[in-house]
């Protein structure tokens, strides 16, 4: 028999059809902060399930909730013992599995004089261990607006007016010093640091 020809649709038809669009996702580019610190055997944890993972992006252990890694300098890299698995890498990444994860630097005193009862040695995001030139860097990588968060550049008596001001410079001067082009430490692997004597003061997730 004929084969039929195809099914056409009217111009009425064609018309009560609609196209939603949805815009791509853009992941914003994560902001990279030096923190004060540079033991060569440290020790982290998190409250959330993480990953620890290589300079590649290979995993190395998925640890539960509260449980800790350690790790050692040798050389020019870096062993870590959980339980009884040993790894090395030369930068090693602690990531939270969820998104809004908190890492802990359990060997990290950074108390304030002023409340000894506080450590703020607690970060959102990624923490990565790696060495620049001869000195163990640890940095926090995290999103713009959480690294805002753990901003300590106003005192808790700031006028709300103030604090929004100092907000909106804060953001302007960190995402100026994000661009390629204009970048503070250009021969480092971050964007900032949490010394505000050359960057501006940040004490993370204890400070939100």
């Amino acid at each position: 028999g004929e084969i039929p020809p195809p099914l056409r649709r009217g111009r009425d038809d064609l018309e009560k059809r609609t196209v939603t669009y949805r815009p791509p996702i853009v992941q914003q580019k994560p902001i990279r902060i030096k923190l004060s610190y540079n033991a060569d055997h440290p020790t982290f944890t998190s409250p959330q399930p993480y990953y620890v993972i290589d300079g590649e992006g290979k995993k190395l252990f998925e640890v539960k909730e509260n449980a800790s890694v350690t790790l050692t300098r040798v050389g020019s890299e870096f062993r870590l013992e959980q339980g009884n698995a040993i790894r090395t890498s030369s930068i090693i990444r602690f990531n939270p599995v969820v998104e809004e994860g908190i890492m802990e630097i359990t060997s990290w005193e950074h108390r304030p004089s002023w409340n000894a009862s506080l450590n703020d040695n607690k970060f959102r995001g990624t923490i990565e261990v790696r060495l620049v030139g001869e000195e163990v860097t640890y940095i926090n990588e995290l999103p713009l607006e959480d690294y805002l968060k753990g901003l300590a550049e106003a005192s808790q008596d700031t006028s709300l007016e103030k604090m929004k001001a100092i907000a909106v410079l804060a953001r302007t001067y960190a995402r100026f010093y994000m661009q390629p082009e204009n970048r503070k430490f250009p021969e480092f692997p971050y964007d900032g640091s949490d010394d505000p004597d050359i960057f501006q003061k940040y004490l993370g997730y204890g400070f939100e």
